[in-house]
């Protein structure tokens, strides 16, 4: 005998939403460092003015390099090889609200520049992507979307604030 029973959206995601809350479950995130000339491809949120890397959560039971290939390409317009792929680390992180969130991050040298466009972007999360000079400056470090940047870290590319100030301090 089988029992199904039929419930709406809201209500399907208000039940799930409760066990991310808890911390029960944990979202996965995949994010890509794209290289060229020692520049680093970065955006301009929309929604904040903070700068990101291309990424975004993952469908469920998709393969977190096939998730960052499709999020490169939504959100950048990139197309990217997946055997050009280079997987950093994954590294679970917990936000201040105490959401848990398991990062992949990845890193890709393209070869040629390609012009980037946001047409398939279904979140039109970005306002421009820039190429920027590598090491990154205090004003992007500063204005981070996501403060605890494993993609960034992983790289060896992010200094606290407190390290900088250090930094500028003793003169190096």
């Amino acid at each position: 005998m089988v029992f199904a029973i039929s419930v709406g959206y809201a209500d399907y995601m208000n039940f799930w939403s409760g066990f991310y809350k808890a911390g029960a479950l944990r979202k996965e995130v995949s994010c890509v460092a794209i290289l060229q000339d020692g520049k680093i491809l970065m955006g301009r949120r929309r929604d904040n003015q903070k700068f990101t890397n291309p990424g975004g959560h993952l469908e469920p039971g998709e393969d977190p390099a096939d998730g960052a290939i499709r999020e490169v390409k939504e959100e950048a317009g990139l197309d990217l090889d997946k055997s050009k792929l280079e997987h950093l680390v994954s590294k679970e992180v917990t936000t201040p609200k105490g959401e848990r969130y398991l990062i992949h991050a990845y890193k890709y040298d393209l070869d040629e520049k390609q012009p980037t466009s946001m047409k398939e972007d279904p979140d039109a999360e970005v306002r421009v992507w820039k190429w920027l000079s590598m090491p990154l400056d205090r004003e992007v470090l500063d204005n981070l979307h996501s403060p605890k940047n494993v993609l960034l870290d992983a790289l060896g590319l992010s200094l606290s604030k407190q390290d900088l100030s250090e930094m500028e301090r003793v003169g190096r």
